[in-house]
C-alpha cells in the first residue's frame, strides 16, 4: 500500500501465511501489529513463546531469497495467588486449651487451566489438631477430582495436617479479564484445636499454621501463607484463712476462703469453676452462714454439716475475687488438749466450655484449730498472823493459798491437780493441812454429768520425804466435762484453797525460801498436758535489839538509879514478836528495885 498506508489483517495466531507487502519504499518503515487471543487451555503459570517470521523479501519484486532472524516473544499466564490466613478464636490472637479455632484464607485463579492443584495446611509448635476442613469454590471454577486426607507430622497430635487436592482445576475465561470477582476463588476454612492431652501445650506456646499450594508451575512463584496463636492456659489461686488458731468446745469458727484469677494467666476465662471445703466431723456448719461476694460472677452455692459447695458456669479474670465465707461450731465435747486438722479447700475447673479441655485442681493450705487446756494460777488468801505480809511467813504460821483452775469447754481426760511444797535440803518445811475445792456450775462429771465433787473429792495427802510433814497432796478428778455455753466465766472454775502451815527453815535458817508447785494434768490425743503455777515464800524469823542505860551512871548509897531497857525490831522485818520475856537482875547486895 506504500508508505504510511494501513495493511490489512488477513489471518489469525495460527495462520501460517501472514502479510505481504509487494514493495517497501526506500526510507520507509514497514510496522505489522496483530492480536493473538491466549487460548482458555492456558497453563497457570506457564510461559509460552511466540516466534513471527518472515517470509522473505528481496531487492527486486520477483527476489525473496532473504530469509531474517526469528524474533522471539513470552507471555506468561498468571499463577494462583494465596491470600492471608485469618484466625477467629474466643480472644483474638489466642485459643484456649480443647477450644475450637477456625482459620480462614482463599486462593485466587485467573482464567486458565491450573491442572492437578492442592493445598497442604500444616501445623508446628506445640500440637495442634485439625478438627475438619471445608472448601468453598467459585462458579467460574471447575474442579473434578477432589479429596481432603488428614495426618501427622508431629508426635503429640493425631491430625496436625490437612491436604486438599484436585486432579484437574480450571477457570473459566471471563470479561472484563482482570475481573478477579468471588467466581475465581476459592475459599478454605479448617477448625483446629490444641487437645489437653498433648504435654506440649503450655501457656505461651506459639503454633505457627502453614498453608503451601501445589501445582505444576508453583516452583516459580509464591505459594505459601503463614499464621501463628498463642495457647493460653488459666490459672487461678485459692487461699483458706481461719478467724482464730484456738478454741473450746461449742466455740464458733469462721472460714474464709479467696479465689483469684492470677494476673500472670494469659487466658481471661475459666469454665465448670467447682470450689469445695470439707471440716473434719468435730465440727458443725451453720449451713445459713454460707456467703459469697463474687462480683460479675454468678454462682450457686450449697452446705451440709460438714461440707461446703460453689460453683460457676465461667469466672472471667476480670469479675476479681471470688470471696467464701461460713462457720461452724465446734462440738461441746471436743477433748481439750486435742488439735484438729482442717483440710485443704480445692479449686477444680476447666480450660474451656467443652471439648478436647484440660482440668485443673488448686489446693489451699491446710491448716488446724488448737482446743484450749486447762490453765491453773495461785494467789494469796490469808494467813494466821495478820500483818504478815503475803510471802514472808513466820515459823508456825499458817498460809491459805488458791489455786484458780480455768477448764475450756470441753472434754478433759484423766485430770488431776497437785500441790507440791519443794522438798530440798535448804527449803522450808512446810506442812499442808488440807485442800478444798471450790467447783463452778458448769464444771461436770463426765460420767454422771453432775457437778464435779458433787458427792465429794477425796485429797490425797503424802509425806515425800519422810520427815513427817505433808508435802504434798492432789486431787484425781478423772474425767472432766465443761458444759460448752460460749461463755467462759467462773462457772469453768475450780477453785481450791491450800492451807499449810510453815514449820520452820532448816537449822533455823534466816530467809529460807519454800515453793509451792501447782500442776493441772489432762490426757490428751496427742499425749498429757501439764499446766504448771507456782508461789513461793520465804521464811523471816524476828530479830530484836535491846538497849540498857542508867541515869546516873554512878550514886551514893541510898541514891535512885533510873533503868531505861529498850527492844527494837529492826524495821527491815515485818514479822511479830510472840511470848517476849526479859528480866532485870542485880547482886542481891546491890540493889532493889522500889517499883
Amino acid at each position: 500500500g506504500g508508505n504510511g498506508s494501513a495493511l490489512s489483517y488477513t489471518g489469525d495466531f495460527a495462520q501460517t501465511s501472514g502479510v505481504t507487502v509487494t514493495m517497501i519504499p526506500a526510507n520507509s518503515v514497514v510496522i505489522i501489529r496483530y492480536q493473538a487471543t491466549v487460548s482458555s487451555t492456558i497453563q497457570a503459570g506457564q510461559s509460552y513463546n511466540s516466534t513471527p517470521v518472515m517470509i522473505g523479501y528481496g531487492s527486486v519484486a520477483s527476489d525473496s531469497s532473504w530469509t531474517p532472524v526469528s524474533m522471539t516473544f513470552s507471555v506468561t499466564a498468571p499463577p494462583p495467588v494465596i491470600g492471608t490466613i485469618a484466625t477467629t478464636s474466643s480472644v483474638a490472637g489466642s485459643i484456649y486449651i480443647g477450644e475450637v479455632s477456625t482459620q480462614t484464607f482463599s486462593v485466587t485463579l485467573s482464567p486458565g487451566s491450573v491442572g492437578a492443584f492442592s493445598v497442604v495446611l500444616t501445623w508446628t509448635g506445640g500440637a495442634i489438631n485439625i478438627a475438619s476442613g471445608s472448601v468453598s469454590v467459585g462458579s467460574s471454577i471447575t474442579a473434578s477430582g477432589y479429596s481432603l486426607t488428614y495426618g501427622s507430622t508431629n508426635s503429640g497430635a493425631t491430625n496436625n495436617q490437612a491436604t486438599f487436592s484436585w486432579t484437574s482445576v480450571t477457570d473459566a475465561p471471563h470479561s472484563p479479564l482482570n475481573d478477579l470477582v468471588a467466581n475465581n476463588i476459592m475459599t478454605f476454612t479448617i477448625s483446629s484445636v490444641a487437645p489437653a492431652s498433648a504435654s506440649a501445650n503450655t501457656n505461651g506456646t506459639t503454633p505457627s499454621l502453614a498453608a503451601v499450594m501445589g501445582y505444576a508451575n508453583a516452583a516459580r512463584f509464591p505459594t505459601t501463607a503463614t499464621s501463628s496463636i498463642v495457647i493460653v492456659e488459666p490459672t487461678v489461686n485459692i487461699t483458706k484463712s481461719l478467724n482464730v488458731t484456738s478454741l473450746w468446745g461449742g466455740q464458733t469458727l469462721q472460714v474464709t476462703l479467696t479465689v483469684d484469677f492470677l494476673a500472670s494467666s494469659g487466658a481471661t476465662n475459666i469454665w465448670n469453676l467447682a470450689i469445695s471445703d470439707a471440716i473434719p466431723t468435730d465440727f458443725t456448719i451453720n449451713t445459713a452462714s454460707l456467703t459469697v461476694t463474687s462480683p460479675g460472677t454468678t454462682v450457686t452455692k450449697s452446705a451440709t454439716a460438714n461440707s461446703i459447695s460453689v460453683t460457676a458456669a465461667t469466672y472471667a479474670k476480670a469479675s476479681g475475687s471470688i470471696v467464701i465465707t461460713y462457720t461452724a461450731g465446734l462440738a461441746s465435747n471436743e477433748t481439750l488438749g486435742s488439735v484438729v486438722q482442717l483440710p485443704a479447700a480445692t479449686a477444680s475447673y476447666n480450660s474451656y466450655s467443652s471439648g478436647q479441655y484440660r482440668s485443673y485442681t488448686q489446693t489451699s493450705s491446710t491448716s488446724s484449730i488448737a482446743v484450749g487446756t486447762p490453765t491453773v494460777a495461785v494467789t494469796y488468801v490469808t494467813s494466821s498472823i495478820a500483818n504478815t505480809a503475803t510471802s514472808s511467813l513466820n515459823i508456825g504460821e499458817t498460809i491459805t493459798l488458791q489455786a484458780a483452775i480455768s477448764f475450756p469447754q470441753g472434754l478433759a481426760s484423766n485430770t488431776s491437780l497437785t500441790f507440791l511444797w519443794a522438798t530440798q535440803p535448804t527449803s522450808v518445811i512446810v506442812n499442808i493441812t488440807s485442800i478444798t475445792p471450790i467447783v463452778g456450775n458448769n464444771v461436770r462429771n463426765n460420767t454422771s454429768n453432775n457437778k464435779l465433787c458433787t458427792t465429794g473429792c477425796v485429797p490425797v495427802y503424802q509425806d515425800l520425804n519422810g520427815d513427817g510433814f505433808l508435802e504434798f497432796a492432789a486431787f484425781y478428778f478423772g474425767s472432766v466435762y465443761v458444759v460448752a455455753d460460749g461463755v467462759n466465766d467462773v462457772r469453768n472454775l475450780v477453785y481450791v484453797n491450800i492451807t499449810a502451815q510453815v514449820m520452820g527453815p532448816p537449822q533455823n535458817q534466816q530467809s529460807a525460801t519454800g515453793l509451792l508447785s501447782v500442776n493441772v494434768t489432762t490426757n490428751t490425743p496427742s499425749g498429757v498436758v501439764t499446766s504448771p503455777a507456782s508461789y513461793s515464800i520465804n521464811v523471816i524469823e524476828p530479830v530484836i535489839t535491846t538497849n540498857l542505860v542508867a541515869n546516873p551512871t554512878t550514886q551514893v548509897a541510898t541514891g535512885l538509879v533510873t533503868y531505861i531497857w529498850t527492844v527494837t525490831t529492826p524495821v527491815t522485818f515485818s514479822e511479830s514478836t510472840f511470848n517476849l520475856a526479859g528480866g532485870l537482875y542485880f547482886p542481891l547486895w546491890c540493889c532493889h528495885f522500889p517499883r
